[in-house]
Formats: C-alpha cells, sequence, structure tokens
C-alpha cells in the first residue's frame, strides 16, 4: 500500500511540474524576459571585442568608466530604465556621435583625457553587446522618429 501512495504522490509531483513548466514556456514565447544589463559581464564583453590598439590604451576601469558614463547618457536620453520607471511613449534615438561628445566632456578633466577614438571604440562595441543581450533594437526606421514643429506657425 505505501507503494502506491509514493508512485501517486510522484505522479502528482511531476504532473504539476509539467503544468508549470508548459505554462512558463508559453509565456516566454509571448513575452519573453526583459534583457537585463549586467555592468560587470558588458566590460568584460566590450574589452574582448575592441581593437588592440585600443586595449594597449585602456584598463578595464577606464572601460567600465566609458560604459557607466554611457549609461547615464542613456538614462538622462529617456532611454534606459531600471524596471520601475514607464517605457518612454515614443521611440528614443540615441546617436554615436552625441554619447562621444558627453562622454568626452565628462572625462575632459582625467590626467589622461580620453580620445574620441577610445571612447567611440567602447561605445560601438557597448551598443553591440547591448544588441547581443536585447537591450536595443536596429538602426531607427526615419517613419518612427518624432518629427520637429512646423517652423511656419
Amino acid at each position: 500500500m505505501a507503494v502506491i501512495i509514493v508512485v501517486l504522490v510522484l505522479a502528482l509531483v511531476l504532473a504539476v511540474a509539467a503544468v508549470v513548466l508548459v505554462r512558463e514556456q508559453r509565456r516566454w514565447t509571448v513575452a519573453p524576459p526583459p534583457a537585463v544589463f549586467d555592468i560587470d559581464d558588458a566590460v568584460a564583453w566590450v574589452a574582448r571585442r575592441l581593437p588592440s590598439a585600443v586595449t594597449a590604451q585602456l584598463s578595464y576601469e577606464d572601460v567600465r568608466t566609458i560604459i557607466e558614463l554611457q549609461v547615464e547618457y542613456f538614462a538622462r536620453r529617456g532611454s534606459s530604465t531600471n524596471g520601475s520607471s514607464p517605457t518612454p511613449p515614443a521611440a528614443v534615438v540615441v546617436g554615436g556621435t552625441e554619447t562621444v561628445e558627453f562622454i568626452l566632456e565628462r572625462t575632459a578633466r582625467r590626467p589622461e583625457p580620453f580620445t574620441p577614438e577610445q571612447v567611440h571604440s567602447v561605445v560601438e562595441a557597448q551598443l553591440a553587446y547591448l544588441r547581443e543581450i536585447g537591450a536595443v533594437g536596429g538602426p531607427a526606421n526615419p517613419d518612427d522618429l518624432p518629427q520637429p514643429p512646423d517652423s511656419h506657425e
């Protein structure tokens, strides 16, 4: 009798597990989990993909500084959130040149300031990382961009 009870309990546990797995698999198919940005993963990923001329000049801390400033710039533009903020109502476009200029301005007082080439290399690799983890889309469609107001009003 005890063997039958153990088999029934085991069958019940397996049935519940199967139902939960199927439900979660369907939920992920409809709405995949949001991309999660991890600064340590980003720094390692970006550092491995920088051109050798840049890696010879930048430390991991330099790469981290540039990435942190890039994330700060994204947050200021409304293109990144911490999960508790509402999603922006329209597409947010962040250009590489604007980001590089922001980072160069913020780091200009360093004893050895970054060069535009160094920052641009890190920014481009970081954008590739964000695409890789599904945090950003591809190039913007001009039809999706906010249009400037008419100047003849």
